[in-house]
């Protein structure tokens, strides 16, 4: 099992995008599950959500050769799952938690699976609870578990913090806590996506087309929280454009303010005001880049988040 704890924004949705790339390349079966902060009343909302958009319960062949008593606990979950002749469930929660053991290890029995849990931090307290138990007897299975958290809304999911802690006594499970990038690793990364010289303006223009085609599958799958950080990424483009191009800039980063504002997801707020202060002191426009910076660096002081505040002292 792998975790990923970290701020918004920090990267942990790219790195699991890769690895689901990759394991689907490899043949796997990529099954991804994710919690909205809206569906917190809803018990087990991301498992609900990963057997239905994996298609697992579409596969009759497979359906119907599970184990008819795990089928039939599976029907309290998945009730399309279920027809006549099967046992009555029961109200047992461990018998419907050894249901959902047996779905993932039958699935992991063919081919190998990948789970993917997104967003654990906004799951209902059952969800977190089936987790827990699913990371502890899966270790020995042809399955990764991968789940994301940020970090700074664990203050309000106690349930979560506790199975991160047992976690840690469990070797088969890693927690990787991911850290914003530091000046150094920032300079690297921006020297291999934009290099100098002739190729600039194709590195530019390639790294807009990759953003643009992202925000139309952002927008098509309903996926709010991403389309706000590719906004803020499309910002980034329009402001590393020579000459700048401020007007795109200025609209990419407010829309991703618009869009961060409504998810609740304070700390891309921030970010885009930071991005938008430093537009500006490229421009010229110190009045419009100081009152920007103020607010990220307010936003951040709030937040506690001391490495940002120190990223956004001009330089």
């Amino acid at each position: 099992m792998l975790i990923l704890i970290g701020e918004a924004g920090v990267g942990k949705t790219a790195l699991i995008t890769v690895l689901a790339a990759e394991a689907d390349r490899r043949g796997g079966l990529v099954v991804v599950g994710r919690s909205h902060e809206s569906e917190k009343i809803l018990p087990f909302g991301p498992w609900v959500d990963a057997f239905r958009t994996g298609q697992v319960t579409q596969d009759e062949q497979f359906v119907l050769s599970l184990n008819p008593v795990w089928r039939a606990e599976l029907t309290r979950l998945l009730p399309e799952i279920g027809s006549p002749g099967l046992p009555m469930p029961s109200e047992d929660r461990r018998r419907l938690f050894d249901g959902v053991a047996h779905l993932l290890e039958s699935l992991a029995s063919t081919h190998p699976v990948t789970l993917i849990l997104e967003d654990m931090h906004w799951a209902d307290e059952m969800s977190v609870r089936l987790f827990s138990f699913v990371g502890r007897r899966l270790g020995a299975s042809r399955m990764l578990v991968v789940a994301s958290v940020r970090e700074e809304e664990l203050a309000d999911a106690p349930a979560l913090r506790g199975v991160l802690q047992e976690f840690q006594q469990e070797s088969h499970v890693v927690q990787v806590p991911l850290a914003p990038l530091t000046r150094e690793d920032t300079d690297t990364l921006v020297r291999s996506l934009v290099r100098k010289g002739t190729d600039e303006a194709g590195r530019i223009d390639e790294a807009l087309t990759t953003a643009t085609k992202a925000i139309d599958l952002c927008r098509a799958r309903g996926e709010r929280g991403r389309e706000a950080y590719v906004l803020r990424l499309l910002g980034e483009i329009a402001a590393a454009r020579k000459p700048v191009d401020v007007e795109t800039g200025e609209d990419y980063y407010r829309q991703a303010i618009d869009v961060a504002r409504q998810r609740g997801m304070r700390p891309l707020v921030a970010h885009c005001h930071l991005g938008l202060s430093k537009l500006y002191r490229r421009t010229g426009e110190r009045e419009q880049a100081q009152e920007h910076l103020t607010t990220a660096t307010t936003m951040y002081l709030e937040m506690g988040m001391t490495y940002w505040l120190e990223q956004a002292e001009p330089k």
